[in-house]
């Protein structure tokens, strides 16, 4: 099957008034972001904590979920309407991080968009290492599955199995990492129905050849969850940026390496 075009939409004018700001001011102009209609569904799947911890910088800590084993998340969206943004898909990779001694939320490892307004809007406000990728979503067999891939090769294949879905709500804290070496945090607000299981199995997980597989490699993701979710309709809502604090200037941003587009 051939690939689906991907969308390098977005307001150019909006990126040069944004950057003219910037560089007179150094001020970076955000505002939370509505999602209007929006689907979700995805997985915990279990890792190595030590390799784990390689990925991300100090201060920033790994969670574990037992000893010596932490949980890699992977989420796919589709925003069909969206506040602010152009309609694009997406899937993002995070791990669980302790920031000022408590458990804090997700660390965005990678996120993978259709657009490079999405792209561009999330590396630079939310420090998130973005990458224009192909995100294709699909239902078959009673299974949603998300198939990713960049420049015509295969990083992974996340399929979530359907189950009954009920009123659900959720808050989760996203952290990221900028340019400027400042964590900040963005606080994602999600309602709508939702599946939703501790039991293992409803979700799998392949990868594929291409580089941006790799750190689930050595990290030794594993192929089969240990909890999911499915959110067939929701709505939702991502906060402003707000900083948290700074990394050092010798820290090692490992998550940098796995985006190619940063640069743009």
């Amino acid at each position: 099957m051939a690939e689906a075009p991907i969308i390098r939409g977005g307001s150019r004018l909006r990126r040069r008034l944004y950057r003219l700001v910037r560089a007179t001011t150094g001020f970076r102009i955000s505002a939370r972001i509505r999602y209007l209609d929006s689907s979700a569904f995805g997985g915990d799947f279990e890792a190595r904590s030590d390799a784990a911890r390689r990925i991300i910088p100090a201060p920033l800590e790994i969670v574990e979920h037992e000893p010596g084993r932490t949980l890699v998340t992977m989420l796919a969206f589709d925003h069909r309407r969206i506040d602010r943004l152009s309609p694009h898909r997406g899937l993002a990779i995070t791990l669980p991080v302790r920031y000022g001694g408590e458990p804090h939320g997700s660390f965005a490892i990678a996120v993978l968009v259709t657009t490079e307004e999405a792209r561009w809007r999330g590396f630079e406000l939310y420090g998130f290492p973005s990458v224009v990728a192909n995100v294709r979503a699909e239902r078959e067999h009673a299974a949603w599955i998300s198939r990713v891939s960049v420049e015509g090769r295969h990083v992974l294949t996340l399929t979530v199995h359907e189950q009954p879905v009920a009123p659900a709500h959720e808050r989760v804290a996203l952290l990221g990492i900028r340019d400027d070496r400042r964590v900040v945090e963005a606080r994602l607000a999600v309602a709508g129905e939702a599946a939703r299981s501790d039991l293992s199995g409803g979700a799998t997980l392949e990868l594929g050849e291409h580089p941006l597989a790799d750190p689930l490699r050595r990290v030794e993701v594993s192929g089969v969850s240990c909890a999911h979710l499915l959110y067939p309709h929701a709505l939702g809502e991502l906060s402003k940026p707000r900083a948290l604090g700074r990394v050092p200037r010798d820290a090692v941003i490992a998550t940098r390496g796995l985006a190619p587009a940063l640069s743009r």
